[in-house]
């Protein structure tokens, strides 16, 4: 059996798409004379398996389930996160198929475990 995961550090203000396993954010919550350290924020986080990106970075949504058994208490199926806070040493498991890094000054970088057997793109590879 062969490893198909890959790791990449994603930077802030970028959007990423692909077969995500995990978000991961490194290190430990710490104050320096630089400032605090204190975790870092997705946004728009699409729960799910990877989806065949079309032009232009529209998206079909046919392969791509959302969380069933209503997890937010709300009645209904959520298909993606609009924001979610992660402290330094957590993890968010997938699957996921895409994702965007909060711009926020002092706040830790993410790892992100990839399946390498489905392309993965950013905002610059999307879109240039």
């Amino acid at each position: 059996m062969t490893n198909n995961i890959g790791i990449i550090s994603c930077s802030k203000n970028k959007s990423y798409t692909g077969s995500f396993t995990k978000l991961f954010i490194p290190g430990a919550q710490y104050t320096s004379a630089h400032g605090s350290l204190s975790g870092s924020i997705i946004q728009n986080v699409e729960v799910g398996y990877y989806r065949e990106p079309l032009p232009l970075g529209i998206y079909t949504t046919a392969v791509s389930p959302s969380v069933k058994g209503d997890p937010d208490g709300a009645g209904g199926d959520v298909a993606s996160i609009e924001e979610i806070e992660l402290p330094p040493g957590s993890y968010f498991d997938g699957p996921i198929n895409a994702f965007k890094v909060k711009n926020v000054d002092g706040f830790s970088p993410v790892l992100a475990y990839f399946d390498t057997q489905y392309p993965l793109t950013t905002d610059d590879a999307r879109y240039s």
